[in-house]
């Protein structure tokens, strides 16, 4: 009995025992999976992380680095500016006029003399009126030559007194503007002095001048316009009409303002002159009193001042008249004239009906528009009634439409 019992215990205390140990291991179990499943979220956390942090950085490697080849855009303005072809305008003074700029008192020939200024004025020297720095010029920008007023002898007519207001407006608009001196008559009127051939001659070696200096300023010009005041209206118009076929570039058109462009209508004045004082001789004094004279226009036309000597002047002078070459070959053409009844010499010193400015018969105008007109050479004309020849200058009612009739020209003849 008592053995029995024994036995009972041992087995009961055998099967405690064993219950333990299978408690422990299964509490072991259950650390272990407990640790391998914290340490796999804790991966899946980390990963994204990265994934961030390399997304980021591969754009701003790409981005930021791109700029670099603006060096490329950089580079070709040093070129462009250490690479400017030179002018023949380097190193000499240019002055701001307005929007434009001008230089002056340059060469187009040999016969120069700044001593006095007579001689300076007769010289062969011009000035020029730029509408960009010289070495900014374009390629296609038009050009103008204007010649002086001055009654053909006086200096103080120096490249213009009604020259400048023009040439610095139309340089202001684009154009480029020389505008020359030229040998001068003396009133002393003996066959030594500068004929009106003489004074042609000076435009036509501005006008050779110039066919050489334009091609070094960049100026691609095969033509170009041409025109005066007054007496510069006369040798302009003259010019463009006997000489510019055969002239080193084309005239592309011809700006007449108020011009003597028939020589000979003064031949009217001074025949009826002669009638009325009954000589020669007091016919020329009168003249003189009047700031011209009969020995003028004998030097223009290369003859002695005499009497006997009038006839060849004249013939003289229509073969350096504007008039006398009107034909369907000559220049397209602006004329800009004036007519007033205030003319300053009494109506009994000049002949029935006469009409000018006060120095240019009207005639010159209507023979002009009616031979242009006759020829279908295309033109525009004005005559401003009630002005007289010094009123077509600066400021004055006719230099607006000059200055757009002359632009529209260079549009037109000169491209």
């Amino acid at each position: 009995m008592k053995l029995s019992l024994r036995i009972l215990s041992l087995c009961l205390l055998l099967a405690l025992m064993l219950t333990s140990i299978a408690s422990c291991e299964k509490k072991k179990r259950e650390t272990t999976t407990t640790s391998s499943s914290s340490t796999a979220g804790s991966t899946t956390t980390l990963t994204p992380s990265t994934t961030v942090t390399t997304t980021v950085t591969a754009p701003v490697t790409t981005t930021t680095t791109t700029p670099a080849p603006t060096t490329t855009t950089t580079t070709p303005a040093p070129t462009t500016t250490t690479e400017r072809t030179p002018t023949p305008f380097d190193g000499l003074t240019v002055v701001e006029k307005g929007s434009a700029y001008a230089i002056y008192d340059l060469a187009y020939g040999d016969r120069v003399d700044m001593s006095t200024k007579a001689s300076k004025a007769a010289s062969q020297i011009y000035d020029v009126y730029l509408p960009a720095l010289p070495d900014k010029l374009a390629a296609d920008t038009p050009v103008l030559l204007y010649v002086h007023g001055g009654s053909w002898s006086d200096p103080s007519f120096d490249k213009g007194v009604d020259g400048p207001w023009l040439c610095q407006s139309l340089a202001e608009k684009g154009m480029l503007v020389f505008t020359m001196n030229y040998v001068l008559q003396n009133t002393g009127g003996t066959a030594k002095n500068a004929t009106v051939e003489h004074m042609l001659a000076d435009i036509d070696a501005m006008v050779t001048h110039l066919a050489d200096l334009l091609p070094l300023l960049g100026v691609e010009a095969s033509a170009i316009g041409i025109g005066g005041t007054s007496a510069g209206g006369h040798l302009s118009t003259t010019y463009a009409y006997k000489y510019g076929p055969t002239a080193a570039l084309d005239m592309g058109f011809v700006l007449d303002i108020v011009g003597p462009t028939d020589l000979v209508t003064y031949k009217k004045v001074v025949d009826h002159l002669i009638s009325y004082t009954g000589s020669y001789a007091a016919a020329d004094q009168f003249l003189r009193s009047q700031g011209v004279s009969i020995g003028l226009f004998a030097g223009m036309a290369g003859v002695e001042a005499k009497e006997e000597n009038l006839a060849q002047m004249w013939d003289n002078l229509r073969d350096v008249s504007a008039t006398t070459f009107l034909s369907a070959d000559v220049c397209p053409t602006i004329l800009a004239y004036a007519q007033t009844d205030n003319v300053p010499i009494p109506s009994q010193y000049l002949p029935a009906g006469f009409k000018s400015d006060g120095l240019v018969d009207v005639s010159c105008y209507t023979a002009m528009v009616e031979g242009l007109t006759q020829y279908g050479v295309p033109h525009a004309a004005q005559l401003y009634e009630g002005f007289g020849h010094g009123d077509m200058g600066w400021k004055k009612p006719a230099s607006t439409w000059i200055i757009s009739q002359t632009l529209a020209f260079a549009r037109e003849y000169l491209s």
